[in-house]
């Protein structure tokens, strides 16, 4: 079965059958931890044991170890033994790039979020449940500031003592009284 994904623009469509489908989530699943990301970055400017990504990244071997295993089975990571220690390096730069794409995306994103509304504004700045949600939290604010220059009641609970009556006996709950004990 053959899925097809559209390209931008004028650019053809992209069509990946299922099995590449499946090599494109194995890799991106692979890069779904900042550990494992920190460890590419490092692994990127040269060679690594496990006991030197240990110290680099102040974490415990197993743990290490655990996640190089997953680079290792997707393929980006391959390892050589030498002696007693297994020495570890990219295998794949292509799919180390995906991590600078992935940089340059956040950075974009951002930037259009941070950016003024408007038609010349990024989609994140155009949408309106953001543009919502700053709307609230302005509102918030100002409602914080007037509270702290002029006191607020918000919050406070009416205490009803057993004689007051609530304004609107429909809503109140009534419990039965007990017979008088001796009358039938």
């Amino acid at each position: 079965m053959r899925t097809q994904l559209t390209g931008d623009g004028g650019a053809p469509p992209l069509i990946y059958d299922e099995e590449a489908l499946d090599g494109l989530t194995d890799i991106l699943g692979a890069l779904d931890s900042k550990l494992r990301i920190r460890i590419l970055l490092a692994l990127r400017q040269r060679e690594h044991v496990v006991h030197e990504l240990v110290v680099a990244l102040g974490k415990s071997q197993p743990l290490i170890s655990q996640h190089l295993r997953v680079l290792k089975r997707v393929g980006i990571v391959e390892s050589e033994r030498s002696g007693r220690e297994v020495v570890y390096r990219i295998n794949s730069e292509t799919a180390v790039s995906i991590i600078d794409t992935a940089a340059e995306a956040v950075a974009e994103i951002q930037a259009a979020a941070d950016s003024p509304a408007g038609d010349d504004a990024g989609p994140a700045a155009r949408d309106d449940l953001a543009v919502k949600r700053r709307h609230q939290n302005d509102q918030h604010q100002n409602d914080q500031q007037r509270d702290e220059q002029h006191g607020s009641d918000r919050g406070a609970a009416a205490f009803l003592g057993p004689d007051d009556r609530a304004p609107e006996p429909g809503l109140t709950p009534s419990t039965p009284t007990p017979p008088e004990p001796g009358a039938r």
